[in-house]
């Protein structure tokens, strides 16, 4: 781990895919190029996430984790909120160019 960072973030924000309804703590990990891919996704982030268990994280969407790769997890955790952010994609983007691989998995089911 290169960085471990801790942020208080004032919570009630009314954003489509807010991982902060209520006051909250974000916790960010940074780690360094050198870093083995498949031990941080298969032995760290796992344990930091049953670690966080008790306290209900709230994981986000566009980040790292076991949890974010689970279309159906996204589905419980932001709502109708995903529904309004789908629809202002299908908007103003609806061939997807702006998404990738990540994205269509776990927002839009493809």
């Amino acid at each position: 781990v290169d960085a471990l960072e801790f942020r208080q973030v004032k919570g009630g924000d009314d954003a489509y895919l807010s991982p902060h309804p209520v006051n909250s703590l974000g916790i960010h990990f940074s780690f360094n190029r050198n870093a083995n891919p498949e031990k941080v996704q298969e032995e760290m982030i796992p344990a930091v996430e049953m670690a966080l268990e008790p306290f209900s994280p709230r994981a986000h969407w566009g980040k790292l984790g076991t949890k974010t790769y689970d279309p159906d997890y996204i589905e419980e955790l932001f709502g109708s909120g995903l529904d309004s952010f789908r629809n202002l994609c299908m908007k103003h983007d609806p061939n997807g160019n702006f998404r990738n691989d990540h994205l269509n998995q776990v927002l839009f089911h493809k």
